[in-house]
């Protein structure tokens, strides 16, 4: 067993080394495909050009990450694949990562523009003081919100050139019960890593494989209307879903509600997209005034979770909603969207600092992946990043909630490094890395269903929302090193198999 343990490891390190290297750097980019990706950067340039008048620029930008999710998933920039509907295709870059990434961290960005200039919901009142001032700094932003929103998608789309016929494929004849499997088995897995501290990210890891192949295996079960496996994929939903309201973080929750919405789409077009508006709307009006009941107690007052849940359960419950109204509107202008924390950045660095970044920020992420049994010297990583936040003055020393949300997102990581220029140079690696990963998870894990749905969207969440460098950098190394073990496993288990039939149809959504 030993033998072939080690068999598997060598094909799965060597495989076809040139063949790798080949297929990652060498695509013969059209000069057609090119020039309609290009396109993509067409409304960021007509934003600059009025940014003389920062109410007009702001509106240009913000419309203008509208204008370039048409134009990607639309297939006018770069035509889809053409394995399967476009409906059954929303687990790949171009549609699921590029939507949360620009909603998260461009498009939310109105709730503030709509705070500042003096409405609470869709009630107009008095703008903030210096309000020209403010605008002006919005619309800067926002520009550079709409900027990295067009490399991301430009990467995306000239690197979306997916082999249809999958090198290793898994053949089954119930893939509902499969995932279910996997569910159970990659859920154990993640209990017992977890008690290793230094494996807390496979373990992390592991419980998303679990939450993905659950939801794959309750979608492919309602059509096969196996009522015992359905029982058992709702217990795992149901726990996952306990999980995320213990945790005090909301975007776990958020994620669980996206992940159903997607396979459910292809299936049930018109029910999915109303439990998903039903969800969302519940979420909002609930979730985040819920989460602070939460942390207020668990976190401030190191309270046991049992007592954090039903003290944030009870308040929720018998909060008026002028309390759940104000709280949430103060979320959606100061939580969910950033900008705030981008102006101060943009506001100190580089008039105040002197110059940007350059490849500190880079060389700090490269350092932080040495093992700390290597490099005992190596700093924490969420120190060395909110050096960066306290150096622009965006929150005071010390303050114990910075970590909630002061760090720097990529975008404004990319801004810091090298302004405009390190927007679109790190924002357009970072597109092309969805995009290749994605197709590598496809031809080394059986297609689409497996290799996107499954493995991609559970190893490099990291895509959805963007981190700062140092932490992005460090998920996606851990996510690499994740996706050579579960090949190493598929094939000592039997489960990949090379494919000797390249035109074999693979399972869909349907």
């Amino acid at each position: 067993m030993l033998l072939s343990l080690c068999y598997y490891i060598k094909k799965a390190v060597f495989i076809n080394r040139n063949t790798i290297f080949e297929r990652l750097t060498m695509n013969k980019f059209s000069l057609k495909r090119i020039l309609r990706s290009s396109l993509l950067f067409f409304p960021s340039i007509i934003s600059f050009l009025f940014s003389p008048w920062p109410g007009v620029s702001y509106f240009i930008s913000w419309f203008g990450s509208f204008f370039i999710l048409f134009w990607t998933i639309s297939g006018n920039a770069v035509a889809l694949p053409e394995d399967l509907p476009a409906s059954q295709q929303f687990f790949r870059p171009v549609f699921l990562s590029q939507i949360v990434f620009v909603s998260f961290n461009v498009l939310s960005s109105i709730f503030f523009f709509l705070d500042s200039s003096g409405f609470y919901y869709f009630k107009p009142g008095n703008p903030v003081m210096n309000y020209d001032s403010v605008l002006l700094q919005i619309a800067q932003c926002q520009r550079y919100y709409l900027l990295g929103h067009a490399a991301v998608a430009f990467g995306i789309v000239l690197h979306m050139k997916y082999d249809l016929h999958p090198k290793w494929i898994i053949r089954v004849k119930n893939y509902s019960t499969l995932f279910f499997y996997i569910a159970v088995t990659t859920f154990l897995a993640s209990l017992i890593v977890a008690k290793i501290y230094v494996l807390a990210e496979l373990s992390s890891r592991l419980r998303v494989l679990a939450l993905v192949s659950s939801v794959l295996s309750f979608t492919f079960n309602l059509s096969e209307k196996n009522k015992l496996l359905l029982l058992g994929n709702t217990v795992i939903l149901l726990g996952n879903f306990y999980l995320s309201i213990i945790s005090a973080w909301k975007a776990e929750s958020i994620t669980l509600l996206l992940l159903l919405f997607v396979p459910l789409y292809a299936k049930f077009k018109k029910l999915a997209i109303t439990l998903f508006l039903v969800g969302v709307t519940l979420w909002f009006l609930f979730i985040p005034y819920y989460t602070q009941m939460f942390r207020t107690k668990y976190w401030a007052e190191e309270a046991s979770t049992e007592e954090a849940l039903i003290h944030a359960y009870t308040e929720t419950k018998f909060s008026s909603f002028d309390s759940l109204a104000v709280n949430n509107w103060f979320f959606l202008v100061n939580r969910l969207s950033e900008i705030g924390l981008f102006i101060k950045y943009v506001g100190y660095t580089p008039s105040i600092r002197g110059d940007y970044y350059g490849l500190q920020i880079v060389s700090q992420s490269l350092h932080a992946l040495l093992p700390r049994a290597i490099d005992r010297y190596k700093p924490d990583l969420e120190e060395l990043v909110m050096e960066r936040v306290y150096e622009n003055d965006v929150v005071g020393r010390p303050t114990k909630h910075a970590r909630v949300s002061a760090k720097p997102q990529f975008i404004v990581d990319g801004y810091l490094t090298a302004g405009w220029l390190g927007i679109l140079i790190a924002c357009y690696i970072y597109g092309a890395l969805a995009s290749i990963l994605s197709r590598t998870c496809e031809r080394y894990f059986s297609g689409y269903i497996f290799g996107t749905a499954l493995i991609f969207n559970s190893l490099f969440q990291v895509f959805w929302r963007g981190q700062c460098f140092e932490f992005l950098t460090g998920k996606l190394v851990w996510s690499i090193a994740m996706l050579f073990l579960v090949f190493i496993i598929g094939r000592f288990t039997g489960l990949l198999k090379r494919n000797n039939q390249p035109d074999l149809m693979q399972p869909t959504l349907e």
